[in-house]
């Protein structure tokens, strides 16, 4: 059963309502707490492509490329029609050089 916040929200699931969290989180570099809630949106719901593309874009803020570049590939997995992980992968592989990829 669904409590607090996610109780209130029947149309969109619990890791969403994390998932705007976490990027108005690392807008502000707030990054441990932007991990704290991308933390708790992957324990509530794994298979959330959102939740993976939303800590990718946190880890490519924090420059942690190879570890975004698998979130993305895990949101990818989940859902291939999720663009923001189409979006954030070509931004980490332009990092890493792999032009061909972005």
């Amino acid at each position: 059963m669904r409590t607090g916040a996610c109780a209130r929200s029947q149309q969109r699931p619990c890791s969403d309502l994390f998932g705007h969290q976490v990027s108005a989180g690392v807008g502000a570099k707030r990054l441990k707490r932007a991990d704290e809630l991308v933390s708790m949106a992957l324990a509530l719901d794994p298979n959330s492509a959102q939740a993976h593309a939303t800590k990718a874009y946190m880890l490519l803020d924090q420059m942690r490329l190879d570890e975004a570049l698998a979130e993305d590939e895990s949101s990818l997995a989940l859902d291939p029609a999720y663009s923001d992980a189409y979006v954030n992968m070509g931004d980490v592989s332009r990092q890493l050089g792999r032009f061909e990829k972005a």
